[in-house]
């Protein structure tokens, strides 16, 4: 997330649930906060597959997180996200507690501990959340030493 949540973004999400939070952090403090063999970065919000894969006849060397940095720009550019990603390597290496099987695909998604009193810069809760929610989410991040969640 960026430096401020617009308002409007909270649009994008269904209207019968308003009992969501947005953590908002910084790129610098969530590297730090990953292990140094994690790439981490911006995904690219792209019209068709074309704006991707160049023509052609131009020299073309792929890059192999392509296929998980993009999303359609029309439905989700909105969203800003960054992920974070390890391609290759041996599975082993990875703390096996740590993976968990994505529904969508099948495929791993490894998961790190991160400590959030490194990375956690602020919490928004939906504008038109009920205030017991707030207050719920409220009270979680002021008992773990957290400044409440902005509405």
């Amino acid at each position: 997330m960026f430096n401020e949540e617009v308002p409007s973004k909270w649009g994008k999400y269904p209207v019968y649930d308003q009992e969501y939070v947005a953590v908002y952090t910084t790129y610098s403090s969530l590297k730090i906060s990953l292990p140094n063999w994690m790439n981490i970065g911006m995904v690219r919000y792209i019209n068709s597959l074309e704006e991707l894969h160049p023509r052609r006849e131009q020299i073309y060397l792929p890059n192999c997180y392509e296929d998980i940095m993009w999303k359609e720009k029309i439905k989700f550019e909105w969203e800003e996200e960054c992920r974070a990603v390890v391609y290759g390597g041996n599975i082993e290496q990875f703390d096996a507690e740590n993976f968990f099987e994505a529904i969508k695909d099948k495929a791993l998604v490894y998961a790190p501990k991160i400590s959030l009193s490194e990375i956690l810069q602020g919490v928004w809760v939906h504008p038109s959340c009920t205030n017991e929610h707030h207050d719920r989410v409220n009270e979680k991040l002021t008992n773990n030493g957290f400044l409440p969640a902005l509405k």
